[in-house]
């Protein structure tokens, strides 16, 4: 930590690869979504690198290694509960979004469809959008955002990756295991990779 704080290149690496286990432990104890554990892990470090003028401050000659270890610790368990309330908050919105554009969807492809061909009647359809809504809202997190805004949304890999804040190969993967989980979840053939 003394190296890092005065500027080693090469220390922030050596903390990240001893601390982020411990971090990740602190981190899997609140969350379970994984690809939400890592970008809090990463979080984590982020906002320890942006504040560390604030653990120079307090400490006095060298850093000790229980020091460093409670400070990160610290803002691992901070950024999980921030983390947690902010997943909540997105999810209650998701929800009710997921509610309002399930059910526009459907209405609306039934409405292209020529009315002798549509064989499902009103119950059906409700049982059809319930258990698509339920299959999405089983999914992690982090795959049903990608699935609401790709898919019932229709933006593009790009888009769902800067709204997400992620890279475009991350949203990629979320979203193959999304669709792989859906496709088991209702019955759909799940493709088999060449």
């Amino acid at each position: 930590m003394d190296a890092y704080l005065q500027g080693d290149d090469h220390a922030l690496g050596d903390l990240y690869r001893l601390l982020a286990p411990r971090v990740r432990r602190v981190v899997r104890a609140r969350i379970d979504d994984p690809d939400l554990v890592e970008d809090i892990v990463q979080l984590t470090f982020v906002k320890a690198h942006l504040g560390r003028h604030a653990f120079r401050s307090r400490t006095i000659g060298a850093a000790s290694d229980e020091a460093v270890v409670a400070w990160y610790m610290a803002i691992a368990r901070n950024t999980a509960i921030d983390g947690v309330r902010a997943e909540q908050r997105h999810h209650r919105g998701r929800v009710r979004e997921l509610e309002e554009t399930t059910e526009c969807t459907v209405l609306d492809e039934s409405a292209t469809l020529d009315p002798e061909a549509v064989t499902l009647d009103d119950e059906a359809r409700e049982e059809t959008r319930s258990r698509v809504r339920s299959a999405i809202l089983a999914l992690p997190a982090s795959q049903r955002d990608v699935v609401v805004l790709h898919k019932l949304r229709g933006l593009s890999m790009q888009e769902v990756a800067e709204q997400l804040r992620v890279r475009a190969g991350a949203v990629r993967v979320r979203a193959h295991r999304a669709y792989l989980s859906l496709a088991r979840t209702l019955g759909a053939p799940v493709p088999v990779a060449a």
